[in-house]
């Protein structure tokens, strides 16, 4: 299973252009009888020119303002007018003066909003209403969110599409595969395979009611970040306990067969900078969490316990009785 982007078919421009697109279109789907010469003028072929192109930088924010103006004074215009209230050209108007602008009770006007507090979900196109915004490794995507579902085993002749779902592309990869999981498993799927991004508790969890087994590799979609490793790396039980530190247990596994006192000197040599860095992190770490910092203290309150396994190569590495046994001493 895997996500990407699919760009709406709309010519993107800024946000003035696309405030005079929702005014014009709105002006358009009413009658002329109950235009007024300020919103007829909007529907001059070269009116657009004159306001969106010959102006300065400075202007931009207060034709918006204008536009937003206008737009309230359309939906005054047809108040009390349901057949013309619910046309999709005056629904989107509604929705493009609410989702730009607040309404200021004491000045009695919808005063624009500032580029930041508009919603990556808002109105991108009037051409495509249900496009939405996203920013997503660096590059701007104005469009939709593709989620497809294919199968991967390697004796099959080919692989097949099994499954997609279209979403805005500001919906997350946890929440596609939620919705996609019953009917995936309505399809007999028992093992699916995803990148990092879909991880989740709730996805595990979700996927084990439908008899789903997840596997998520170290991929996430973005650059690793320095100083982290992948959900991979770790061994998670009830789906909450991490019980396997990755760097120490990966140096247990080569050691395992070893001779008790050869694995106690390739402990002293290799385990004990990987502790060392654990615990400066550990002393410098600074966190709001309180469960983490809880758990932080009680690592170094204790970390004289913690590295009792590098006195002698057969005292194991963990006392985690749920755990499998890393070791056969």
């Amino acid at each position: 299973m895997d996500s990407t982007q699919i760009m709406s078919n709309i010519k993107l421009g800024g946000r003035l252009s696309l405030a005079y697109d929702v005014l014009v279109c709105g002006a358009k789907a009413l009658p002329e009888t109950l235009l007024n010469d300020s919103l007829r003028i909007f529907l001059k072929a070269d009116y657009k020119t004159t306001l969106l192109y010959q102006l300065k930088a400075t202007d931009i924010q207060s034709r918006i303002q204008t536009i937003l103006n206008h737009c309230a004074e359309l939906l005054q215009l047809v108040e009390g007018q349901p057949e013309l209230k619910e046309t999709p050209a005056v629904q989107t108007i509604d929705r493009f003066l609410k989702e730009q602008a607040s309404f200021n009770e004491q000045q009695n006007q919808w005063i624009a909003k500032g580029d930041r507090e508009i919603s990556s979900n808002s109105l991108q196109s009037v051409h495509d209403t249900d496009a939405t915004y996203r920013n997503k490794g660096g590059k701007k995507h104005v469009g939709y969110a593709l989620n497809l579902t294919e199968t991967c085993a390697n004796d099959n002749p080919v692989q097949v599409v099994t499954h997609f779902d279209v979403a805005p592309n500001t919906t997350s990869d946890v929440e596609m595969l939620n919705q996609s999981l019953a009917t995936i498993a309505g399809q007999g799927v028992k093992d699916l395979y995803t990148d990092g991004g879909y991880y989740s508790p709730n996805v595990v969890e979700e996927a084990e009611t439908h008899g789903i087994m997840m596997h998520f590799t170290d991929m996430t979609g973005r650059k690793t970040s320095s100083g982290k490793l992948p959900y991979s790396s770790f061994t998670i039980e009830d789906k909450k306990t991490i019980v396997l530190c990755p760097e120490l247990f990966a140096l247990e596994r080569q050691w395992k067969h070893l001779p008790h006192e050869e694995r106690k000197q390739k402990r002293l040599e290799q385990s004990i900078p990987v502790l060392n860095a654990f615990f400066a992190w550990a002393e410098n770490v600074s966190t709001n969490q309180e469960p983490l910092k809880k758990a932080i203290k009680y690592t170094l309150n204790h970390r004289e316990y913690f590295t009792n396994f590098l006195l002698d190569g057969r005292i194991p590495i963990s006392n985690n009785r749920r755990m499998p046994s890393e070791l056969s001493l």
